[in-house]
């Protein structure tokens, strides 16, 4: 069963995270995090490598879901830890690679940047960003693969068997991911001088006129606003159609 190596601790799931740890690692012998040329491409690594482990990690919840050899209630519990192993097993990597390349410059000559204190700062900072994108893409993922497992689930099922609020909750649930994931190549992308902060960029985001450097990078910000829009709609509405559910 499929389901075998979804729980298994360590596998291919495992395996790939690893892989993904010393690509990241490998960005930070490849590129200057600490220099403004390289510092732009490192974050991107950061951003691929990390995000992509997260993406690999998420494909046990579709596989336990698919097999239903897990109540769905027990899916996160068997997921959490196995979750967690993965990101552990993730930063371990990267950090102690991007440990040794600094140790290993530190030796090299006089002229060595070794432990500087800008280097320093970012091996304590880069595992945080490597984690925080982790969990958005094990969540982006997560929410991709449930909702295209209920969009073939609804698709294999008579018309009139399937729940409106399923419909509107999968919806949301696709949807969610194509904001999020809209929003991080924006996120990326950008390179406007920022202009506002804190709530005033974030409504700006949602409402206002924004600046960007290229026609495609406005297609994806509009991709993602309307994608929370409808988010929204699908989460009021799947709360209304459950309610009458319940009520018939």
């Amino acid at each position: 069963m499929r389901a075998t190596w979804a729980l298994r601790p360590w596998g291919f799931v495992r395996a790939a995270v690893a892989l993904c740890g010393i690509a990241l690692a490998a960005s930070w012998w490849l590129f200057d995090p600490a220099a403004s040329e390289g510092g732009s491409a490192f974050w991107v690594a950061v951003t691929v490598f990390a995000g992509g482990a997260g993406l690999v990690s998420a494909a046990r919840v579709r596989v336990l879901l698919s097999e239903g050899e897990l109540p769905r209630g027990e899916v996160a519990t068997a997921m959490l830890p196995r979750m967690i192993g993965d990101a552990v097993v993730l930063l371990l990597i990267a950090t102690v690679g991007m440990a040794l390349r600094i140790g290993i410059r530190s030796g090299v000559g006089a002229t060595s940047a070794g432990w500087t204190t800008d280097l320093v700062r970012l091996l304590i900072t880069t595992p945080l960003a490597a984690f925080i994108v982790f969990v958005v893409g094990a969540v982006l993922g997560g929410l991709v693969l449930i909702a295209v497992g209920g969009v073939r689930h609804i698709a294999r099922m008579p018309r009139g068997d399937v729940p409106a609020s399923t419909r509107w909750f999968v919806g949301a649930a696709l949807a969610l991911a194509i904001a999020g994931l809209s929003t991080i190549v924006v996120g990326l992308t950008d390179t406007t001088p920022a202009t506002q902060e804190g709530t005033a960029a974030l409504i700006a985001f949602f409402v206002g006129p924004v600046t960007l450097a290229a026609p495609w990078q406005v297609v994806v910000l509009w991709l993602a606003r309307l994608g929370f829009g409808v988010v929204a709609v699908c989460l009021v509405a799947g709360a209304v159609s459950r309610g009458r559910e319940r009520r018939d």
